[in-house]
């Protein structure tokens, strides 16, 4: 949280927000696991190293995007919204779910790329304060150019063709197909 920009201000007030979510729910989750014991051990084991890792994970990834302002890193998510929600269909909402959680590697990879550039352009490029090589330094660029350039565009237009094949299937190819002018011998 500390490596994005912010006010002096804000760091305080976002570091004590992180904490208190990740703590919240891990007292939540020592509470369960100490009612989970006695009732069921294979419960207990599935919850313990399972269930409330990806959990207290999920919280991390949740409360460091809200820090990080995600729309302004990945702008790929109002463009799969808009693509899911334009297709109709049944299962909307649990297609923009999907999506989302499908998004995040993608957008951590934008936002990591966008971390390392920050890196990059605050050395001003002397790849011996870096400790880098050149070709490092390059992939760093090449990265934060696909990050910020391609990824966010083309990762929801791919995700929303896959997830809506139906409606791809039945209203595009289907009305490509009808606008093609028929062979006359």
């Amino acid at each position: 949280m500390i490596a994005f920009p912010s006010s002096w201000r804000h760091e305080p007030v976002g570091l004590g927000v992180g904490f208190v979510a990740v703590q919240g729910l891990n007292v939540v989750r020592a509470i369960s696991l100490f009612y989970l014991g006695p009732w069921s051990t294979p419960v207990f084991k599935f919850a313990h190293e399972y269930l409330w890792r990806a959990l207290i994970m999920l919280d991390v990834l949740i409360v460091w995007l809200l820090w990080v302002r995600p729309a302004q890193y990945a702008y790929g998510l109002p463009i799969f919204l808009a693509l899911v929600l334009a297709a109709r269909g049944k299962g909307r909402w649990v297609r923009v779910l999907g999506g989302y959680v499908l998004l995040l590697p993608f957008q951590a990879f934008s936002l990591t790329m966008s971390a390392l550039m920050q890196m990059v352009q605050s050395a001003q490029t002397d790849i011996r304060l870096l400790r880098i090589a050149q070709w490092q330094m390059e992939a760093i660029i090449y990265g934060y150019q696909w990050g910020s350039l391609v990824v966010p565009t083309l990762a929801p237009i791919l995700l929303w063709l896959w997830m809506d094949r139906s409606f791809v299937s039945d209203v595009l190819v289907r009305g490509w197909r009808a606008s093609l002018p028929t062979a006359s011998p």
